[in-house]
């Protein structure tokens, strides 16, 4: 019986466990989990009070999920966060089963806040417990979760 099969899988464990934890997440005040607490609507000064509707956009790595806890719906894009601009792109449904499709009806993104299917939101505010997004409609607010 060769010994030495045990130690070498048992460096190959650690190696494995090690790499997974090498990931960084460069996301910064950005990362975390963000209530959606409110909406103004630009072209008419309106405004929706969000603060007891449960949607939350989740930043983690180079993904964006925003999701609606009652209704267990939940989208998922790639981001790119620089210059003080946070740009949604690749929007798709959060669907293992289905391969996660990619979305082509922007109606599905509304009630996150997103009405396009590539939108660029200007960051006015971020913090780590605050953020203020503004697209060309619409003026989000946030509150870390």
């Amino acid at each position: 019986m060769n010994n030495c099969k045990y130690p070498l899988l048992i460096l190959s464990v650690i190696f494995s466990l090690t790499a997974c934890s090498l990931h960084h997440d460069d996301s910064g005040d950005l990362g975390g989990y963000w209530h959606l607490t409110g909406i103004d609507t630009l072209a008419t000064s309106g405004h929706c009070d969000m603060s007891k509707v449960s949607v939350f956009w989740s930043v983690q790595g180079a993904i964006l999920e925003a999701r609606d806890v009652d209704k267990g719906e939940f989208v998922m894009f790639r981001y790119n966060h620089e210059n003080g601009t946070l740009s949604l792109y690749d929007a798709r449904y959060n669907n293992r089963d289905i391969g996660d499709e990619q979305i082509t009806d922007v109606s599905v993104l509304q009630p996150y806040g997103i009405n396009k299917l590539e939108e660029s939101f200007t960051v006015e505010a971020l913090s780590s417990s605050k953020m203020i997004l503004r697209s060309d409609m619409l003026k989000l607010y946030f509150k870390k979760f």
